[in-house]
């Protein structure tokens, strides 16, 4: 047997445990404002969408719930007629439903929504008398949020006016100046249209009226036609309708630039949308420099006390740590907490997000007892704020136990995950999929453990949930069947697991793409099994595909590319082609010591698979006989259990694998070769021909002997 093998642990399986990710808060800079949204860290991921229809049972269940946080903001932002105010903000959930969870924030989002449409419906003017008493009667309407009608009266309104528009169009020139008149008039009903849009959630609507408005702008209004075009390209990315969010970004920082200049906070923000939804498309290299940019502007403009700039120093943090750069994520982190505490205090759910984060890359270095301090704090805000029965407590108990699991502490993780599992069942009810995670965390637990017995119907429920919710082809449900598969991987049932391993690369291709980490990690895991089979030819490419991939989307010094050094050295090594394996378990030791340091636990087994490699080129170990079977060609030949194997081919052996898979090679009727072998301290030599040699043979180190 292999003995360096043997004390190897294949430490770069990256299967993808369920982490719950804390829901992120967008920075208000007053009671009902939102700023800069904040991206989320590292290795969380990404909260997953329900269906309208179970969201909706959610918010019908909880109505009295739901209708109590409507009052408390309507209150909050002195919006009048206060009980249809209620009304109309459940209505609106209801038809259009969002996460309980989002619950508060959506309702802030939608009072300022109302608050700026009302703003801009007292403003509107027109010389037609029918438009304005259309437009009147459509403000009495908002007045008392009867949406259907003041739609309807706006959307007569901006009729009458594209009729004259077409109307005056066609007397020419010298009408031009009535005709822009017109225009402006259209104008003010389609963003006023797309502010009601807005209001509702109904974000694909209300982008398509912005970039109407902003496409029937004449040629002097330039500045107000990249403002309705980074409304539009807001309410596509809301909507997850990327490819037309994407160009109208572009094209406002373009307007922007000439119109405002590289130094307006204008230009930052959308510099920042941009690299927001490049951040969400997973491209990390075009999203860098524009952060990094906005940041700049938002320092030198508004300060650096400011929440917008913490938001951003938050963002390009979330960023670093996704690429690996923990060095360079650390003092962002740690400023922006510094900024949200000063100007938001310590109570506030934006600064214990950021204490989440800040723990989230301690975690991710190893540094637990830097990670639990934090974590702690953030929980106790979320409790206090928030209380015991909201999702984002139950987010923070969750990140509590992953830190736990981690340091092998399966008591104290066990009963957090219980605590949080039970409240996602409470409150957001049994076929949510933030409950399904949790389910999936304590298979986590107990497969560590394991305990597969208890592991196995808990992926399986959560697997079921997930298919049900959010349908076979979510990266949730691959994830689901990749934690299955190595469950029985860990049992050595590979057939079982290959075909769920398979599965789970194919749905990570078609729904991500083929440069995603999470499809790279599927490739690894699939080439370990055919590793552990001993199917090395199979394994070697998928390795090789896996790494190419993590090189190119996170970047060579990377831990996921040095995870992917260690298993394809593990892999030659095994084929004893050891000077392929040496450079690649160096390179792995340096990326994991300069990213996680020394004592951490993947640098440390990575630098013992060095040091077994190293021992072996050394000449520390020797290939001792265990075993020779009767009748075989060894026991024909002479040689006897305890010989040592030092040459073969006059050249030394250095290792177990080396010898077999280079006999492997050589052609059945190929000549007989000088093998020599100690025994007792004398050396014998022996002419072994091509085959299998009919021995057990095992390694040893010399020291051993």
């Amino acid at each position: 047997m292999n003995h360096w093998h043997i004390l190897v642990v294949l430490l770069s399986l990256f299967v993808q445990l369920d982490v719950l990710a804390s829901p992120l808060i967008s920075q208000q800079l007053d009671k009902c404002s939102v700023g800069v949204v904040n991206m989320g860290s590292g290795s969380v991921k990404v909260e997953h969408e329900l269906s309208p229809e179970v969201l909706r049972g959610l918010i019908e269940r909880n109505e009295a719930l739901v209708k109590q946080m409507a009052k408390q903001v309507v209150e909050q932002c002195d919006i009048p007629n206060t009980q249809v105010a209620i009304d109309s903000f459940f209505k609106i959930v209801q038809q259009r439903p969002v996460p309980i969870e989002e619950l508060d924030r959506k309702f802030r989002e939608m009072a300022r929504h109302y608050k700026d449409l009302m703003d801009r419906a007292k403003t509107l003017t027109s010389e037609d008398p029918e438009v304005q008493k259309l437009r009147e009667d459509a403000i009495k309407a908002l007045e008392v949020f009867d949406f259907e009608n003041a739609d309807k009266w706006l959307n007569e309104a901006q009729e009458k006016d594209a009729v004259a528009i077409q109307a005056l169009e066609t007397e020419g020139k010298r009408i031009q100046e009535a005709t822009n008149k017109r225009k402006l008039s259209r104008v003010d009903s389609l963003v006023t249209l797309a502010k009601s849009k807005d209001f509702q959630l109904k974000y694909a609507e209300s982008g398509s009226y912005y970039q109407q408005a902003a496409e029937l702008l004449p040629e002097e209004h330039e500045e107000d036609k990249g403002n309705y075009l980074n409304d539009a390209g807001v309410a596509f990315h809301n909507a997850g309708i990327y490819e037309q969010a994407l160009p109208l970004y572009q094209e406002v920082i373009r307007i922007r630039e000439e119109v405002l200049g590289e130094c307006d906070p204008d230009y930052a923000s959308s510099l920042n949308n941009l690299a927001n939804l490049y951040q969400d498309q997973g491209k990390h290299e075009q999203a860098l420099p524009l952060y990094q940019q906005a940041s700049k502007i938002y320092e030198e403009v508004l300060g650096k006390q400011h929440p917008d700039y913490a938001s951003s120093l938050n963002n390009l943090a979330n960023l670093y740590q996704n690429q690996g750069k923990y060095e360079q994520a650390l003092p962002l982190y740690q400023q922006a907490s510094k900024i949200y505490e000063q100007v938001l205090g310590k109570q506030h759910p934006n600064y214990a997000q950021n204490l989440n984060n800040l723990a989230n890359l301690y975690q991710n270095q190893g540094k637990y007892e830097q990670a639990l301090p934090l974590y702690q704090q953030a929980s106790k805000i979320y409790e206090q704020v928030l209380g015991k029965q909201h999702p984002n407590y139950a987010s923070s108990l969750n990140n509590f136990a992953n830190l736990y699991h981690s340091q092998g502490q399966y008591e104290q993780a066990l009963q957090l995950y219980q605590q949080a599992s039970k409240i996602y069942e409470q409150v957001l009810g049994r076929q949510h999929p933030s409950y399904a995670s949790s389910l999936n965390n304590l298979a986590n637990l107990h497969h560590s453990q394991e305990r597969y017995d208890q592991a196995l119907p808990l992926y399986q429920e959560a697997l079921k949930i997930r298919e049900q919710v959010l349908g076979k082809q979510h990266p949730s449900y691959a994830s689901s069947l990749n934690d299955l598969a190595l469950l029985y991987y860990s049992q050595g049932q590979y057939d079982q697991a290959l075909p769920l391993y398979q599965e789970t690369s194919k749905i990570y291709e078609q729904v991500l793409g083929k440069h995603h980490p999470d499809y790279a990690s599927s490739l690894n895991n699939l080439a370990s099994l055919y590793y552990s089979r001993g199917q090395y030819d199979q394994a070697l490419p998928l390795h090789q595909e896996a790494l190419k991939i993590r090189e190119q989307v996170l970047g060579k010094q990377h831990t996921d590319c040095a995870g992917s050094l260690n298993n394809l050295a593990l892999l030659y090594g095994s084929q004893g082609k050891y000077e392929n394996a040496l450079p690649l378990f160096q390179q792995a030791v340096e990326i994991f010591t300069k990213a996680l340091g020394e004592k951490h636990p993947n640098t440390q087994v990575v630098a013992k698979n060095l040091r077994q490699l190293q021992d072996y080129l050394n000449g520390k170990y020797q290939i001792i006989v265990k075993q020779v079977h009767p009748d075989s060609p060894a026991a024909q030949l002479g040689i006897q259990a305890g010989d040592i194997f030092t040459h073969y081919n006059q050249r030394p052996i250095l290792g177990r694998a080396q010898f077999i898979q280079g006999r492997a090679k050589e052609p059945a009727d190929g000549a007989a070769k000088e093998l020599t072998v100690l025994r007792e301290g004398k050396s014998l030599t022996f002419q072994l021909k091509p085959g299998k040699i009919g021995a057990v043979l095992e390694e040893k180190l010399k020291s051993e002997l």
